[in-house]
């Protein structure tokens, strides 16, 4: 049945293991001086929060970036020479896309920068789930020795995430468990596929059209 059968339709998360293929994502030429020489003129938002200045090791030492921290424009290469200096108090994160208000209500684009000058390094749909539809593609940098928490949120589609150097933890939640948690507004509905429409927001179908 593929990924689609085993993993999407039943709503089952997967971890997939193993290295990264070349055909259809080219990180494998990723490195800081090909990514500041394609992408480095892009202006970009990043987090930014001070360093925490007490040992590693407890929750309160983690970096805490998400919806709090405060957010400044920099070009992409200047942020990636940071990162090779081991600075961690930059973190680039989800970029301003901008929205088809009058009309579908979705994003006028696929990417932001820096990703709109790297989408030749990857296809629109990659071979492991040939049936994808493409909602918007991101990248996350960032740099630290203590931890970084980005906090419980959720995203409003599915997620194929890319781990390409590091190492990344995520706490799941089933959405059955969304009115025993505390969300930021008040939940309308719960649709079957876990998709979540909040009371006072455009109100959405299934799969994330406006009704």
């Amino acid at each position: 049945e593929g990924i689609d059968g085993t993993y999407v339709v039943p709503r089952q998360p997967a971890i997939l293991e193993g290295p990264i293929d070349p055909l259809w994502f080219g990180s494998s030429r990723w490195t800081w001086d090909y990514l500041k020489q394609k992408a480095g003129e892009a202006v970009v938002e990043v987090e930014k929060t001070p360093v925490p200045e007490t040992k590693a090791g407890k929750d309160e030492d983690v970096q805490k970036f998400g919806l709090v921290a405060p957010k400044v424009s920099i070009k992409f290469g200047d942020f990636v020479e940071h990162i090779k200096q081991g600075r961690s108090d930059h973190y680039l994160t989800t970029q301003h896309i901008d929205i088809d208000e009058k009309n579908s209500g979705l994003h006028l684009s696929l990417w932001g920068p820096p990703v709109h000058l790297l989408r030749s390094d990857f296809p629109l749909r990659p071979s492991l789930v040939p049936t994808l539809v493409p909602y918007q593609m991101n990248l996350w940098i960032g740099n630290t020795a203590q931890g970084t928490s980005s906090g419980l949120h959720h995203d409003f589609h599915d997620n194929i995430y890319i781990l390409i150097k590091g190492r990344k933890r995520f706490t799941l939640y089933s959405p059955d468990d969304a009115f025993h948690l505390y969300t930021k507004g008040s939940i309308r509905v719960v649709h079957p596929n876990g998709l979540i429409n909040y009371k006072g927001n455009v109100e959405t179908r299934e799969d994330g059209l406006n009704l």
